[in-house]
């Protein structure tokens, strides 16, 4: 099953994605977790692997996706369905994947859902905690995502969520 980490905001989360074999690691652009290319760079030095994901919200400031997109090795972009179209003219030239938020778009490569589902090219997201393992495995869906969270406290994160989860999974 392939694993998407949604928002990474340290190097911990990053890590992290890189030892599960993360396909994918997403960095968000025009939201309230927005890290800055020195921060991102940071992060992807210490750790390599997983697709790295410019996950752009609605309303970014399009000069910001450009010098991120010059900037970071960011092969794939994530966007709302409809917002696909305008950034791949944009931005599709430097572009291998394309990941449509909640909606198929038939511009995007893959689409995040929020069910559980088997089909080749979604992205089921999963809350470890809400989502049980025995759904995940009763679906057997292709791809899961999961979203990144705060730290405890400065620089400190608790995995135990994530490690039981993934355990029961058998993905440990």
């Amino acid at each position: 099953m392939k694993l998407k980490f949604n928002n990474i905001r340290d190097l911990a989360d990053a890590r992290y994605a890189a030892a599960m074999m993360a396909e994918w690691m997403g960095f968000e652009t025009g939201g309230e977790n927005d890290l800055s290319a020195a921060e991102i760079q940071e992060i992807l030095g210490w750790c390599s692997g997983p697709t790295v994901v410019l996950e752009v919200k609605s309303g970014a400031n399009l000069d910001k996706i450009q010098s991120l997109l010059e900037l970071l090795p960011f092969t794939a972009i994530e966007a709302a369905g409809d917002n696909i179209e305008n950034l791949k003219s944009r931005f599709g030239t430097s572009i291998q994947q394309w990941i449509a938020v909640d909606s198929a778009s038939p511009d995007a490569d893959f689409f995040h859902t929020p069910h559980l589902t088997s089909d080749n090219n979604s992205i089921c997201r999963v809350n470890p905690g809400e989502t049980t393992p025995e759904s995940v495995i009763s679906a057997q869906p292709v791809a899961m995502s999961l979203d990144c969270f705060d730290s405890v406290s400065t620089g400190i994160k608790d995995f135990e969520v994530w490690n039981h989860f993934f355990e029961e999974l058998g993905l440990d």
